[in-house]
């Protein structure tokens, strides 16, 4: 199980969610926030994005981070770096330099940086038969979130409304690394 960490100066696990574009990233990412907010953890999000990003509206991805309960949110596009909407400077675009911003947070949950090396969960859609799984070449993939469970990859597949046994593996997870 992940405990809260606030009053240790240990860095918070980190894991990504990746998959091809509208294969169900930001729907899975929001559910585990949700999710392990209500066990008592202090989730925050990192979305990297390739557009400019708007503000006008509330069905940005981030504000549904935001609605799911996380307690800081950081976007990252070509044209700048906001945290909860603030812009700030950042010297480099690795994802060490973000999660190092969120250190209060118990758990950070990461939207793209597809190649940075943490742990990952891919998302897969029927109909995206066609792009190869992205389990096939990166080796920090630990699961794959699937509406067809019976795509025979590897790692372990589950459903998409496994939440809590998502949650519950990758807690596990971590814990093996530490």
């Amino acid at each position: 199980m992940i405990t809260p960490t606030r009053s240790s100066p240990a860095r918070p696990p980190v894991l990504g969610i990746v998959g091809w574009k509208n294969s169900g990233k930001t729907t899975l990412l929001t559910r585990l926030v949700t999710h392990y907010t209500a066990s008592g953890l202090r989730v925050a999000t990192i979305k990297r994005t390739h557009h400019t990003p708007t503000w006008e509206h509330d069905e940005t991805d981030t504000a549904r981070h935001r609605r799911a309960g996380a307690v800081r949110t950081i976007l990252v596009s070509p044209t700048g770096c906001w945290i909860d909407e603030t812009p700030f400077t950042a010297e480099t675009h690795d994802l060490s330099g973000f999660t190092e911003r969120l250190h209060d947070a118990d758990l950070i949950l990461v939207e793209g940086f597809k190649t940075a090396p943490m742990l990952k969960i891919e998302t897969r859609r029927s109909g995206q038969e066609t792009r190869a799984p992205l389990s096939a070449d990166m080796k920090d993939i630990i699961a794959i979130v699937t509406d067809r469970t019976d795509l025979g990859l590897t790692p372990p597949e589950f459903a998409r409304d496994a939440i809590a046994e998502i949650a519950d593996f990758a807690k596990r997870r971590f814990h093996s690394q530490a």
